[in-house]
C-alpha cells in the first residue's frame, strides 16, 4: 500500500515534464493525499507509451553512475539526519553516541565498559578518592582501558604487613560474555584510574580504536533494531557507525578491521535501503562496496534485488550471475536469477556456460547438474525446472500461490488470534484486502487493522486511518482518522505526515490550520517523501499556510 519508487518517479517526471511543457501536457496543481489501494494515481494522461518508457528510463539509469562519497550531514535511509525538532538523536540522548563523534562526552548510563582513549590522562594512587556514581578507567584483561562505575567505597583503607593499600571500592564493568548484564568487582583504589579533572570530555577524546568500537556497537544497535523492523532507527544507527568510521587512519595493521566494519555497516545500510523501497540508495550502497571488495555476494546479491524491483532485469541477472559463480547450488538465488528472464529456456542458455568455469568442488553443490554429450556439465533440462520457475504456466503460478495464500492466511489468524502478534494481525487484514487465501472482506481488514494499531503497529495504524477516510469497511470518520494519523506521524511514518497535513489543509476531521499543514508537509519532506515535496512547492507557490515564495 505504499508508494513505489516507480509511482514516486513517474509522478515526479510527468509532473516535471507539465510544468515545462516537454511533453506539451498541463495539469492543475493539487495537494497529493492518498486512497485505500492505490495510494495516487499516476499522472499518465496525456503520456505516450514512448513518453512512459522514456521517462522509467531517465529516473531509473541514475542507479548506473558511480557512487558518490556518502554524505553523512544530508540524509540516511529514509530520513534527514538533522531534524528541527530533535527526534533523530544528533546529539546521542539514546545511546551515547552522538553523530560527531568529536562531541563525545562520558555519560555513566552508556559507556560502561565502553574503550578509553589511550591518551586519556588519568591518576593512579593509593591515596585517589572515588564518589558513588564516578565514572573510572580499569584496565581489563584484554590490555585495553575500560570505563567503569563506582557503586560504593568497601573498605576505609588496610595495611598489607606495613604498606598501606588504600581504599577498596566495587565498581560495575562490562559484561564478560556478550549480551549478558554488566557485572561488579572490588578492586583496590590504586588499580582505579581516576580521570584528572584537566581533561575535558568531548573535545577530539576519541582515538581510533574508540571510534572503532564506537562504529561496532552502533552496528550492533543498528541490527537489533533492523531484526525488529524498525528501520528508521536502524538507518540511524549505521549511519552514525559511518560517521565514526569516516576519515580513520587505515594504515599498518587497523587498515583491514576498519574495511571490514566499514563493509558490514554499509551492507546493513543497504539492506535498510531495500526493505525501505530506497531501491537507487541500496544500489548505491551496494556498488561503493563493490568498489572495495569486488565479489562480496550481499553487495552483488542486494543490488541485484534492487535493480529486479525497479524492473531492470538485465543488470539484476548480471549481479545474481556474479553470485551464482560462487554459491551455483543456491536454490533461491537461482529462483531469483531465473525470475529476470522471459522463460526458463533463456535463462539456461545464459547460465549453463557459467558452470565450464566452476570448480569440482562447487560443481558438487549442484543438486540437479547432469552432463551433456559433449561431456559438459549442465543444469537440468526443461522439465527439471524447480517448482515455482518462470517455465511453469500461468494457471499453474496462480493455482500454486492460492494453496500458498490460503495457507498462510490460517496460519496468520492463529497468530492473530491467538499470540495477539501486531504484524500477524496487520498482514491478516492486508490477506482480506486483497482477498489473498481468503474472501476479501474490508470490514474485516478494518478489525484486524484497528487490532494492530492499537498495539502500535504503523502501517496499520495508516491503513485504518485511510479506510476511514475513504469509508471503506465501514463508516468514515475523519476525526478518527486523524487521531491514528497523528499516531503514525509520531512513529516517524512520512505518509501520515503527509496526509495529517492535507486533512489540515483541507479542514476535513480538524479545524482548518493551512499553517500547521505546512509543518507537516515540512517534516515529511525532510525524509525526502516526494508528494509531500510536491505540496509543500504547491503551498509555497499558491501562498497557503506559508508566504508566497516563487523561488521555493
Amino acid at each position: 500500500d505504499h508508494l513505489t519508487v516507480t509511482h514516486a518517479t513517474m509522478l515526479y517526471g510527468a509532473v516535471r515534464m507539465a510544468q515545462t511543457g516537454r511533453l506539451g501536457h498541463t495539469t492543475s496543481l493539487r495537494l497529493r493525499g492518498g486512497n485505500y489501494m492505490d495510494d495516487v494515481g499516476l499522472l499518465e494522461d496525456g503520456l505516450s507509451a514512448r513518453d512512459i518508457e522514456t521517462l522509467h528510463y531517465e529516473i531509473g539509469k541514475d542507479g548506473l553512475s558511480l557512487p558518490q562519497p556518502p554524505d553523512y550531514g544530508r540524509r540516511a535511509g529514509n530520513i534527514s539526519l538533522f531534524d528541527e525538532d530533535g527526534d533523530l538523536d544528533e546529539q546521542g540522548a539514546t545511546d551515547g553516541f552522538p553523530f560527531d563523534w568529536s562531541r563525545w562526552h562520558l555519560n555513566a548510563k552508556f559507556h560502561v565498559g565502553f574503550r578509553s582513549p589511550l591518551k586519556l590522562e588519568l591518576n593512579h594512587s593509593i591515596y585517589a578518592t572515588f564518589d558513588k556514581g564516578e565514572m573510572v578507567v580499569v584496565k581489563r584483561p584484554d590490555g585495553t582501558q575500560r570505563f567503569a562505575q563506582v557503586i560504593e567505597r568497601k573498605s576505609e583503607g588496610y595495611f598489607q604487613g606495613d604498606q598501606p593499600v588504600g581504599h577498596q571500592y566495587k565498581v560495575l564493568l562490562e559484561p564478560t560474555t556478550p549480551g549478558c548484564m554488566p557485572h561488579d568487582k572490588i578492586l583496590d583504589g590504586e588499580n582505579i584510574g581516576k580521570l584528572i579533572s584537566g581533561w575535558v570530555s568531548g573535545r577530539d577524546s576519541l582515538d581510533d580504536a574508540c571510534r572503532m568500537e564506537g562504529a561496532a556497537r552502533l552496528r550492533i544497535l543498528g541490527n537489533g533494531a533492523l531484526n525488529n523492523s524498525f528501520l528508521e532507527e536502524a538507518s540511524r544507527k549505521y549511519a552514525k557507525a559511518l560517521a565514526y568510521l569516516d576519515d580513520l587512519d587505515m594504515h599498518g595493521e587497523a587498515k583491514e578491521r576498519i574495511v571490514e566494519e566499514w563493509i558490514k555497516v554499509r551492507l546493513n545500510l543497504a539492506l535498510v535501503h531495500l526493505r525501505s523501497r530506497q531501491l537507487h540508495d541500496c544500489i548505491e550502497g551496494c556498488n561503493s562496496v563493490l568498489q572495495i571488495r569486488a565479489n562480496e555476494t550481499k553487495a552483488l546479491y542486494r543490488s541485484g534485488q534492487a535493480f529486479k524491483s525497479l524492473g531492470r532485469n538485465r543488470e539484476a541477472a548480471e549481479r545474481f550471475k556474479e553470485v551464482f559463480k560462487q554459491r551455483p547450488g543456491d536454490m533461491q538465488l537461482r529462483k531469483e536469477l531465473s525470475l529476470c528472464y522471459d522463460n526458463f529456456t533463456a535463462y539456461l542458455d545464459d547460465i549453463n556456460p557459467l558452470l565450464d568455469a566452476l570448480t569440482p568442488e562447487k560443481l558438487a553443490t549442484i543438486q540437479d547438474m547432469r552432463v551433456d554429450s559433449n561431456g559438459k556439465p549442465r543444469l537440468g533440462d526443461f522439465k527439471a525446472a524447480p517448482t515455482g520457475w518462470v517455465s511453469r504456466t500461468r494457471a499453474q503460478e496462480e493455482e500454486d500461490d492460492n494453496d500458498n495464500n490460503t495457507r498462510a492466511a490460517k496460519l496468520l489468524r492463529r497468530l492473530a488470534e491467538v499470540d495477539q502478534l501486531p504484524d500477524a494481525q496487520f498482514n491478516l487484514a492486508c490477506y482480506y484486502s486483497e482477498g489473498k487465501g481468503i474472501p476479501a472482506d474490508h470490514m474485516q481488514a478494518r478489525k484486524w487493522f484497528r487490532r494492530a494499531a492499537a498495539q502500535g503497529h504503523v502501517r496499520a495504524q495508516v491503513n485504518l486511518a485511510i479506510q476511514l477516510v475513504d469509508g471503506v469497511g465501514g463508516k468514515k470518520n475523519l476525526t478518527d482518522a486523524f487521531h491514528w494519523y497523528a499516531s503514525a506521524a509520531e512513529q516517524g511514518d512520512t505518509r501520515a505526515q503527509r496526509m495529517m497535513g492535507v486533512l489540515l489543509a483541507q479542514g476535513r476531521g480538524v479545524p482548518q490550520d493551512k499553517s500547521a499543514a505546512v509543518k507537516c508537509y515540512m517534516r515529511a519532506a525532510r525524509s525526502n517523501d516526494t508528494r509531500s515535496q510536491f505540496n509543500l512547492g504547491v503551498c509555497f507557490q499558491e501562498g497557503q499556510g506559508v508566504e508566497k515564495n516563487l523561488h521555493k
